[in-house]
């Protein structure tokens, strides 16, 4: 995404645009995609839309070692599966 329309052209020459607000573009998003703001500027930027929130990454681990018959040892995801049950 680009800050500017003179970015936008620089970057891909002319062409159409959508133009939003920030804040309506991440509502936009699905949740975990990011865009690189400015691409091509020393200030670029990547901005990720809300992260994955834990329950659903742990839900996503559980049924994965259901499915694979797999139980590894503690990782990021089985991590977070622990700290959720302890809150």
């Amino acid at each position: 995404m680009f800050s500017t329309p003179q970015r936008l052209a620089a970057h891909y020459g002319d062409c159409d645009l959508y133009a939003t607000t920030g804040a309506d573009l991440l509502e936009q998003l699905p949740v975990g995609i990011g865009v690189m703001l400015d691409p091509d500027d020393d200030h670029r930027m990547p901005i990720l839309n809300r992260m994955v929130p834990p329950k659903v990454l742990a839900a996503v681990r559980r049924r994965h070692e259901h499915h694979s018959g797999k139980t590894g040892g503690l990782d990021a995801v089985s991590h977070l599966e622990r700290r959720e049950r302890v809150r």
